[in-house]
């Protein structure tokens, strides 16, 4: 899907990220946090050597399913328990973006691989989203802001518009329907 009012988002995430080695994308569920981390890491691609790497931590349902997770997304294989030492080494050595989405539900062990992988050293640096912060040392945060939702062409009305018309491919937003359009937006 096309990225509605958040050019200026990508932009001050990539300046941040120039930084900082941890960048994490905050705000309430649906506000836009992983297509804004998915806009900026394909936007970052050239920059990085041995590549991008975005992972979706939604089906890791444990703490301990982190890092067989980023592991594998990676192409990393583990080789004992102590996970979070391993990817830290492997991935120091490298200069990767790791995007790591949907970090509020594991955000222990996410907090300790990243805390490990910042102190390994190396080139490589974390975008992560989540509900709430990490809480580590050296973390910046972006707070993702709402779109506005105030006028037809609004970058809220508009996203509204064009999920709308995947499901009822005659709507419009016009005059008569505006007001209910941007009150369900905010």
């Amino acid at each position: 899907t096309r990225l509605l009012g958040r050019d200026g988002d990508v932009h001050a995430v990539r300046l941040m990220l120039a930084d900082h080695r941890l960048v994490t994308l905050v705000a309430v569920g649906g506000t836009g946090k992983t297509r804004l981390a998915i806009e900026v890491a394909d936007a970052e691609i050239a920059a990085w050597r041995d590549g991008v790497w975005f992972i979706d931590l939604t089906h890791a349902n444990r703490d301990e399913d982190v890092g067989p997770v980023i592991a594998r997304a990676v192409g990393f294989e583990l080789r004992s328990a102590d996970w979070a030492d391993q990817l830290s080494a492997y991935l120091a050595t490298r200069e990767v973006l790791v995007v790591l989405d949907n970090c509020e539900h594991v955000i222990d062990a996410c907090a300790d691989v990243i805390e490990r992988l910042l102190a390994a050293g190396g080139r490589s640096r974390v975008l992560a989203t989540s509900r709430e912060w990490l809480d580590i040392d050296g973390e910046r945060v972006f707070q993702v802001p709402p779109l506005d939702a105030d006028g037809i062409e609004s970058a809220a009305v508009r996203l509204f518009a064009d999920r709308a018309v995947a499901v009822a491919p005659d709507f419009v937003v016009d005059d008569g329907n505006l007001a209910h359009v941007s009150e369900l937006c905010h």
